[in-house]
């Protein structure tokens, strides 16, 4: 699961204080404009108590889409945001709220927050709307229209009910939340139960709890007795193995890098410490919302001489004192007016230091990891209960793209993934035929491309299936051939991981994975160096016809210039695109005129925008990729 992953139940929504107009936070909206204001007006000779808890919010208002709010007690993440999503004129209840889970993991993502549940009372949180569901950048992107409700996130439904007619019983409005119900084994660990399962897992591994090394944390991510909570400890233990082993300083001279049931009973600690710091810098943030320009010069730098002839002043309050000591501390080495001028900062740099010293103190990185890795494995667990190879009867009505998600934030395996969903989308039969079930428990894949090497995996346990491939609910089969690639590629590559699966990390060709996946060649071309009409041409034979063809698109870098730090490969593209990042080409409309729609996937599988399902007008294609392959039609 990425982090756009969600926390709010149905339950905490419907307990939101009413909103200062006096109406309630959402009401089911289906239909016209006259119907929102028979809400309305129904709305208003109706006390809060008497209505569903949740906001009517007028979508023709105008709200500023970037603003920047701290968080007070009570607050959470998701009561901010849905303060800033408004209602869309015939939307209903369900899609406005799957609609408002996805802006949420958007500005959890922009905020570097791994668990939108866990904020902190002074933190501030950015908010751009414009950077959530394709309105990235430059020129908004809006995604297709598939058809059909949104998926409902895990953490609870929607129940849609007819909207009330005027006259008819119009001053209730009725709606419902119902909480998917989940079995306590399978609920996110916290930080006690992460270290207790985990504890319990290492009497798995040494009957006598002596501790586990690395090596042996990967054998046991293939043991089907693993399950729900130990398997959830166990994935974000291997994942995090490096920042927990030493947390009990118990490793002895030799330093053995092994992971004790002491090291996992210090780990509840940690969060603790890392709120207790983050409450601190928040507190100086807070002071400088009101403080920081009576001390900067008039050109809204405060530089390191302004803070010391402060604290040299007798005037200067004592708590003044403290908060620009901490001002001193978090100084950036940078100066401002001069190459090697004196050292200083502006607010947006102080801003910014927050954020940083934030995002990478060790305490920050090792429970953003474990919560990220957790989240991810108990949405899994959902998922995947129970799963086989196939979830449907025929298997080609499960090989689909949706199948495969990458297991973001584990393994750079983009190039495989996105080639693999390539394959799924254009010849299913190709992925069935590859997959032999030997009925013991593991399965035998012969990859086209390499019919001399066939290569037998076991089946895919819930802990590892919390690590890679997440797309278990169509079944297995994409775990499968993941596992056997990574196989594949460890023999290939002479490379030395501890599972087959981290094999596949490191980045890659996705030419080169498309050729062994399916037997053909391919043909491989950069879309910013040919004509419009000519890319339109190559994009329709490939897709038209009875046998349309596998196709992926890598991202491009951005030349920033020898002097602005040459080429910029981190961040997204101008159309929200994640640079360095291979995406699969689903489909091609033309429109006969040179041009047409292009349907790409982003295969970390996130809500339909630039981050998953989008159609981009043709001309987008070489404004944000650098490079396009597909498998060669001729070889059918």
């Amino acid at each position: 699961m990425s982090e756009r992953s969600l926390t709010r139940t149905a339950e905490q929504m419907e307990a939101a204080p009413a909103s200062d107009s006096g109406l309630p936070r959402a009401v089911q909206h289906h239909g016209s404009n006259e119907s929102l204001a028979v809400l309305k007006e129904s709305a208003r000779g109706k006390s809060a108590a008497g209505l569903s808890s949740l906001d009517l919010v007028d979508s023709r208002s105008e709200t500023n889409s970037k603003i920047s709010v701290d968080v007070k007690e009570g607050d959470t993440l998701s009561g901010i945001v849905a303060k800033h999503v408004q209602w869309q004129d015939g939307e209903t209840a369900k899609h406005y709220i799957n609609r408002l889970y996805s802006e949420v993991g958007s500005v959890a993502k922009q905020n570097g927050i791994a668990n939108p549940g866990m904020i902190y009372v002074g933190q501030r949180i950015d908010i751009d709307l414009d950077k959530g569901n394709g309105t990235r950048g430059q020129e908004r992107l809006t995604p297709p229209n598939h058809g059909g409700d949104a998926t409902v996130p895990p953490c609870g439904e929607t129940e849609e009910q007819p909207l009330p007619q005027q006259g008819a019983d119009s001053d209730r409005m009725p709606l419902r939340l119902e909480k998917t119900k989940i079995e306590e084994s399978e609920a996110p660990l916290t930080a006690a139960e992460f270290a207790q399962s985990g504890i319990a897992v290492l009497k798995k591994i040494h009957p006598d709890g002596s501790p586990a090394t690395k090596a042996e944390l990967a054998k046991a991510l293939e043991d089907p007795s693993i399950t729900g909570k130990e398997a959830q400890a166990l994935a974000s233990m291997y994942k995090n193995f490096d920042g927990l082993y030493s947390l009990n300083g118990d490793d002895g001279l030799l330093n053995s890098k092994s992971l004790s049931a002491g090291d996992l009973s210090k780990y509840p600690e940690v969060p603790k410490a890392q709120t207790e710091k983050l409450q601190e810098i928040y507190t100086t943030r807070s002071w400088a919302d009101y403080n920081f320009s009576k001390y900067a010069g008039a050109d809204g730098i405060l530089k390191e001489s302004e803070i010391e002839k402060a604290l040299a002043d007798s005037e200067t309050p004592p708590e003044y004192k403290e908060q620009l000591l901490k001002l001193k501390k978090l100084m950036p080495d940078i100066g401002h007016g001069w190459l090697f001028g004196e050292k200083g900062m502006t607010r947006d740099d102080f801003d910014k230091e927050v954020k940083r010293v934030h995002a990478e103190a060790p305490e920050a990185k090792l429970v953003k990891s474990v919560e990220f890795i957790l989240s991810g494995a108990y949405e899994s667990q959902l998922s995947t209960k129970g799963v086989t190879l196939y979830r449907t009867e025929n298997p080609l009505d499960s090989i689909k793209p949706e199948a495969v998600r990458q297991g973001e934030g584990v393994v750079g395996n983009c190039y495989f993934v996105a080639s693999l969903a390539g394959v799924a989308s254009s010849n299913p039969e190709i992925i069935r035929d590859s997959i032999r079930d030997n009925k013991n428990g593991t399965y035998t894949v012969t990859f086209p491309g390499a019919k001399d090497e066939p290569i037998t995996v076991k089946a895919p346990t819930e802990a590892e299936m919390s690590l890679y491939n997440r797309g278990g609910t169509h079944g297995t089969w994409a775990s499968i051939m993941e596992k056997a690639y990574g196989t594949y590629r460890n023999n290939h590559a002479w490379i030395d991981s501890y599972t087959p699966q981290d094999a596949t990390d490191g980045g890659g060709d996705p030419d080169k994975v498309l050729e062994l996946l399916t037997g053909k060649s391919t043909i491989t071309f950069d879309p910013r160096k040919i004509p419009q009409r000519e890319l339109a041409s190559q994009l329709e034979r490939a897709f038209s016809g009875p046998n349309p063809q596998a196709a992926t698109a890598a991202s491009s870098a951005e030349w920033k210039g020898l002097f602005g730090g040459g080429w910029q490969y981190e961040g997204t593209t101008n159309n929200g695109f994640i640079r360095r990042h291979a995406f699969t080409i689903t489909g091609f409309k033309p429109d006969r005129k040179g041009g047409g729609m292009l349907q790409i996937r982003d295969p970390r599988d996130g809500p339909d925008g630039p981050d998953g399902k989008i159609e981009i007008p043709l001309e987008m294609l070489p404004k944000n990729f650098w490079s396009v392959s597909i498998t060669d039609k001729k070889q059918n």
